[in-house]
């Protein structure tokens, strides 16, 4: 997220800078009056959402500045779900350095769901003889990927703390999956505006999650 910053920054930018649609002359000897890019009006909305909106109509009313407060939200849910996500993932690896022996060089997901699995690289190994999973013993045969809790307390708290972190990388991916729909309705529906077509019924609601899921529902209802 350290670009952060720059993106803001360039999201002001095009706000500030993007033109709307040439104006509509009217009376006596006015002449014909000039249709908006649909293109342009698309491709701004998949940069900006809202902004395809604020193009063809010359203003921010209406569903220009849904979209474009949406998307803000949206970034700012984002950046903090990956500070509170980073200082949760530091946590639970400094505790298994400090509390099972952890070598945390080069070490990869995969490598701390089974610290999390399993209170020792022994009960590992015997969990995968028991299986039958051969193939799978070889994985602690390098000292670095050793492991032993020093205590319940311990090894529950890193449980606990890693499956924190794991649910907010299951919002992050949400958040970033509504990103991506709010710039493709955004540019929809600016495309039909721009060719004449009007404004389509769209309606967005936000339901709570269930009990399985971290992240809440969004729905849409969309009709030409």
């Amino acid at each position: 997220m350290r670009y952060t910053g720059t993106l803001a920054a360039l999201f002001v930018a095009a706000i500030l800078t993007v033109p709307a649609a040439p104006a509509q002359p009217s009376g006596e000897g006015a002449v014909a009056p000039q249709q908006s890019s649909a293109g342009k009006a698309l491709a701004l909305s998949l940069a900006v959402p809202g902004l395809g909106h604020r193009y063809v109509r010359g203003d921010w009313d209406g569903w220009a500045s849904v979209f474009a407060v949406v998307d803000a939200g949206l970034w700012a849910g984002l950046l903090g779900v990956e500070l509170h996500r980073g200082h949760l993932v530091e946590g639970y690896r400094t505790l298994a350095a400090q509390h099972a022996g952890v070598d945390p060089t080069d070490k990869d997901r995969t490598f701390y769901v089974n610290v999390a699995t399993f209170a020792s690289s022994e009960a590992f190994v015997d969990a995968q003889l028991r299986n039958r999973t051969w193939e799978r013993v070889p994985y602690v045969d390098d000292p670095s990927y050793r492991w032993a809790w020093d205590s319940e307390v311990h090894f529950r708290r890193f449980r606990e703390t890693r499956e924190r972190s794991e649910s907010l990388r299951r919002r992050r991916t949400f958040i970033i999956t509504s990103l991506v729909a709010n710039r493709l309705i955004a540019g929809v529906t600016a495309l039909r505006t721009a060719r004449g077509a009007g404004q389509p019924d769209l309606s967005l609601s936000l339901d709570v999650p269930p009990a399985e899921s971290a992240a809440p529902l969004l729905r849409i209802g969309y009709s030409f």
